[in-house]
């Protein structure tokens, strides 16, 4: 037996039928019933309140009458209760100011003023209440997002449950997914002498007050615990810490019991009322989303963790792609820079010795958009650039091959290739790099050269005007059977080749400041003694000018001085 107020939970009595008729019900319980009270049973069980499922099961009643019954042995009282309709019951849970507000109108109409005052007495306490309620909710509210720390949270909840329904302890406990367990994950007592239970696992096999708020989604209150036929499998525990009153409140995330509230008092006088239920269940949805945030984001930092490793994974692939040694090379001193502006990038370098030194291959490139994508490109590109190059150059310069094209027009040729490769075969991406390629030999200084539209290196030199080094072709992959230049320039004893991707002059300031051409170079012009000193100075100012704000863009250069 279950009371039935309003849309609030029941309170489970546990009875006995007497008498059944039509007109109405004889029950026998060990608890007094107030006259007028709304209760539900269930038709084949007193013992357990059914789920939704089984509505056309249950009866409705309200109580006519309840007597002290000493012809009984095993119950104190008999109760006598006449079946409504559903629809009756609804009418008669009507808002209570309401009711109070008609009542008030009626003593006014009767001019009786004892009524009157017992009218706005009561909407004074009502509204009392309600103005309670808020202000508990709001203390909840200020609670729970004032920490990112869920245990410290949960913690501040049961204390202030323990205070707000004069309950002994509160503990919440979270199920299993078997939901076999209830594990306590916070708990708080007043009692001296009851430990701390946070991580005690309770069976819910046995637990019939507990199966039925897991089952249902109901809340339930279970006044005498000690003797109360509900709770039959922990009488001892319930005298042994003179618990009388219990309410039980599920935590429900996602249309599904996760866990419930357990909130014993050891007044034996006090009893939870539809008020405590109303107010508990509003907590309870707080702290079900608490735990729904709290899921949240530990799906998030796992799947960012995740992400995390697996651009980690690809950051040290990407890294194998770049030269893990600079070439050695009598008179020639060759130094670079990369700084990604993410973990992975689509700017990339490579300098590829051919034919022992006798030559060597210079490449700057930046593969349009950034991350995971640029990334991946920048390995194609990469790739095919590299062996390309191996292929047809070092048969050549070592003796083994015949070379029927120039320079020149190997390069042009390897450059075509991979152009049509990329535009043909990778349409959809829509992925593209501009591209700086050279040939330097190392004998006589001639660097022969093709900008695929890539910002314009320049030569550095010390007894003439600076070089820039135009764009002689397209982005490579735009487009296929685009036509590509090579052009040919010497590198001077003493000069210095700089190269870099559009991160230098486009990095930003705090202000929203270009570092621009000018100042690169201004960087340029200084005295260099050597490559690696001209690449610092940049990497200095370079740093120095987005202090306190993100890198935008990769940033990559490659300097190579020629010596005395």
């Amino acid at each position: 037996m279950f009371s039935y107020q309003s849309d609030n939970p029941y309170c489970y009595y546990g009875a006995q039928m007497k008498n059944y008729s039509q007109e109405g019900i004889c029950l026998l319980s060990n608890y007094p019933v107030e006259k007028g009270t709304l209760i539900t049973i269930k038709k084949t069980s007193f013992r357990l309140m059914p789920a939704i499922s089984d509505e056309g099961n249950i009866d409705y009643l309200e109580i006519i009458w309840c007597n002290k019954d000493e012809t009984e042995p095993d119950y104190q009282y008999s109760i006598g209760a006449r079946r409504i309709e559903p629809g009756i019951a609804a009418e008669n849970e009507a808002d209570v100011l309401l009711e109070i507000t008609a009542s008030a109108e009626r003593a006014f109409a009767d001019r009786d003023c004892q009524k009157i005052k017992t009218a706005f007495e009561s909407a004074k306490d009502v509204a009392e209440m309600r103005a309670n309620n808020l202000a508990t909710l709001n203390r909840f509210a200020r609670a729970i997002t004032s920490t990112l720390d869920l245990q410290k949270i949960l913690k501040i909840v049961c204390g202030e449950m323990v205070q707000i329904f004069s309950a002994r302890n509160a503990g919440i406990g979270l199920l299993n997914k078997e939901k076999t367990k209830l594990k306590l994950v916070a708990f708080h007592t007043l009692s001296d002498s009851e430990s701390d239970a946070t991580g005690l696992e309770i069976p819910v096999d046995g637990n019939a007050a507990t199966i039925h708020v897991i089952s249902s989604g109901q809340t339930i209150i279970v006044p005498d615990v000690q003797n109360n036929s509900i709770t039959a499998s922990f009488h001892d525990i319930a005298t042994l810490r003179n618990t009388h009153c219990l309410m039980i409140v599920p935590l429900i995330s996602r249309s599904e019991v996760i866990g419930t509230i357990g909130l014993p008092t050891s007044d034996k006088d006090r009893v939870y009322t539809p008020s405590d239920v109303s107010l508990a269940q509003t907590i309870a949805s707080q702290i079900s989303g608490v735990f729904e945030n709290a899921r949240l984001h530990e799906e998030t930092e796992r799947a960012k963790d995740a992400a995390e490793h697996e651009l980690e994974i690809g950051r040290q692939i990407q890294s194998g792609f770049l030269p893990d040694k600079l070439p050695d090379i009598t008179g020639w001193a060759i130094a670079a820079h990369f700084q990604p502006a993410r973990q992975v990038a689509g700017d990339f370098y490579d300098v590829i010795p051919l034919g022992d030194n006798q030559m060597v291959a210079l490449v700057i490139a930046d593969v349009c958009d950034k991350g995971v994508g640029a990334a991946l490109f920048m390995g194609l590109f990469r790739t095919l650039l590299r062996a390309s190059t191996q292929e047809k150059f070092e048969p050549t310069l070592s003796g083994e091959g015949e070379a029927p094209y120039s320079f020149g027009e190997t390069m042009v040729q390897i450059i075509a290739h991979m152009n049509n490769y990329i535009a043909v075969t990778h349409t959809k991406p829509s992925m593209f790099a501009t591209l700086f390629y050279g040939i330097l030999d190392c004998a006589t200084g001639d660097l022969t050269y093709i900008n695929c539209g890539h910002p314009k290196p320049v030569i550095v030199r010390q007894n003439s005007p600076n070089a820039e080094l135009e764009t002689s072709g397209p982005a490579v992959g735009m487009f296929a059977n685009i036509q590509f230049r090579a052009d040919r320039i010497r590198i001077e004893p003493e000069d210095i080749f700089f190269a870099c991707t559009d991160g230098i002059p486009e990095a930003k300031s705090q202000s929203g400041e270009f570092f621009g051409n000018e100042r690169l170079l201004s960087l340029l012009t200084q005295d260099h003694q050597t490559a690696e000193q001209m690449i610092s100075a940049i990497s200095v100012g370079i740093n120095h000018h987005m202090l306190n704000t993100d890198q935008f863009d990769d940033v990559t250069m490659l300097a190579v001085k020629r010596g005395r």
